[in-house]
């Protein structure tokens, strides 16, 4: 899995590999402008002199490319025109390859259309350049609790908050977990990078999602 990207996009790192990548760099499943920290890809190439790889090719995977992002929450807003919806304050697209469906009252003609306000979805979604846009969209019944899963855009482990899809998280009163195994908050955040998949489930107020739990997903 990517953790960072450099400004220019001409390298990379997996864990701690670096990866470059030029002009003879050829992608499968995207571009290089797809290269974001959270992305899972696969990658082919010679060892440099100072250990770099330097990439052939670049084949993205298609789960972490779109269907590895989940959110789980109530719609706050609608915007018809645009094709958009609002959950825990993220504006989710809508394209013509989104799927719907309505596991809540079984309607077989569910579309963008049929959503309201208050109703609860679930929805896998990718992110592009800080678009994010939804690959299947769910209405089920309501929840107690919201979920948000996506890569960590940023985060200060010394306040135990946290920036997941451009949704600020507060994690200070949170259970923590790494593949579903307890651990302390020092352990959770010494893990933590730029990139990580983290799923966070509490609820939203104002501006602020507030977690009970939180859970980093690490490659095993």
């Amino acid at each position: 899995m990517i953790v960072d990207v450099a400004a220019d996009h001409s390298s990379f790192h997996i864990n701690a590999t670096l990866v470059r990548v030029d002009s003879s760099t050829t992608y499968t499943g995207g571009t290089a402008s797809d290269l974001v920290a959270g992305v899972k890809v696969e990658v082919e190439g010679v060892i440099a002199t100072d250990d770099a790889l330097q990439a052939k090719k670049v084949k993205f995977d298609a789960e972490s490319h779109g269907a590895d992002s989940r959110i789980e929450a109530a719609i706050s807003a609608i915007d018809s025109a645009a094709k958009t919806f609002t959950v825990l304050g993220a504006v989710i697209h809508v394209a013509d390859s989104t799927v719907f469906r309505d596991s809540r009252d079984g309607n077989h003609t569910f579309a963008f259309s049929s959503l309201v306000v208050g109703d609860f979805v679930s929805a896998g979604f990718s992110s592009k350049a800080g678009t994010l846009t939804a690959s299947r969209v769910d209405r089920s019944k309501p929840r107690s609790a919201s979920t948000l899963k996506a890569g960590v855009e940023s985060f200060d482990a010394t306040a135990q908050t946290l920036k997941i899809a451009g949704v600020a998280v507060n994690a200070s009163g949170a259970s923590y977990a790494v593949n579903d195994n307890p651990v302390t908050a020092k352990q959770f955040y010494d893990q933590l990078r730029a990139g990580s998949i983290v799923r966070v489930k509490g609820s939203f107020s104002g501006s602020l999602f507030t977690a009970t739990e939180a859970e980093l997903e690490v490659d095993k």
